[in-house]
């Protein structure tokens, strides 16, 4: 009786292990400069990485599953970009599945490292990279005005439902960074 009582209790533990990994594979972290910040020199990938890195988590956002598979199938679509910014100023990191991407905040070119330290050029589509800056709550740090002259996502699908500005009507606020985890609800305990 004891060791039947045993082989349940660690058959139980193990489906608990399960499930947490399946849980954590289900979420991505999105780190974003609040508002947009204009360098004299832009940090580099692995910089932007490194703050992260050294960041807490500001906050955990649920994603409904449609979204969250619109956004993990439009990361596994990033295509070379036909024209390249000459200067590349990122104000997002995307960090899903081992790949780092590192996101300009209006014209979805990227920077994307498989290994975490050689990066190449790519581009999100719009749905995808509008889908990861309204879930993550980036637009609700840039003024209505901005979003609609500068985002292409935005003009192409408009201001999200639930956008609400933070600090007001105003985008310059001072460097601030957030670090957001996009949990999918499926996976996430609600």
């Amino acid at each position: 009786m004891i060791k039947i009582i045993c082989i349940q209790t660690i058959l139980s533990l193990l489906m608990i292990g399960c499930n947490h990994l399946e849980d954590r594979d289900a979420s991505f972290t999105v780190f974003y400069y609040n508002g947009i910040v204009e360098f004299s020199i832009s940090p580099t990938p692995n910089e932007f990485k490194m703050m992260c890195e050294q960041s807490s988590y500001s906050d955990t956002i649920y994603i409904d599953s449609d979204s969250w598979q619109s956004i993990t199938s439009g990361i596994q679509s990033m295509v070379e970009p036909s024209d390249s910014s000459l200067a590349f100023n990122p104000h997002l990191l995307i960090i899903i599945d081992g790949i780092t991407i590192c996101l300009n905040p209006f014209n979805n070119e990227c920077m994307v490292s498989h290994d975490g330290m050689n990066y190449y050029r790519a581009t999100l589509d719009n749905l995808t990279a509008y889908n990861i800056k309204w879930k993550s709550g980036f637009y609700n740090y840039i003024c209505k005005e901005d979003l609609l002259d500068f985002d292409d996502g935005i003009r192409e699908f408009g201001i999200p439902i639930d956008y609400s500005p933070i600090h007001g009507e105003w985008n310059y606020l001072p460097p601030i960074t957030s670090k957001i985890m996009l949990i999918s609800k499926k996976y996430g305990i609600m």
